[in-house]
């Protein structure tokens, strides 16, 4: 999920509607996150890929998985 109910209460605007139910608020939420994923079509929570890429002899790598948070290179033999 790309945002929690709670979050979402803690909107100065929310925060005084107390009347809103739980059950609502998870549905609409939910039903935001599908649709930003579908919109972007690719799932852009952080999570954990390994990619391997051969050298080469090229300076620039194209990953598959984007946008790219941290990078690290082995060299290997």
């Amino acid at each position: 999920m790309l945002t929690t109910s709670a979050a979402v209460r803690q909107i100065p605007s929310l925060r005084s509607s107390t009347s809103v139910p739980d059950a609502w608020l998870d549905a609409i939420v939910s039903a935001a996150d599908s649709a930003v994923k579908a919109y972007l079509k690719q799932n852009v929570e952080m999570r954990w890929y390994e990619e391997f890429h051969s050298g080469n002899y090229t300076q620039d790598v194209i990953c598959k998985q984007y946008p790219v948070f941290e990078a690290n290179t082995f060299i290997t033999a």
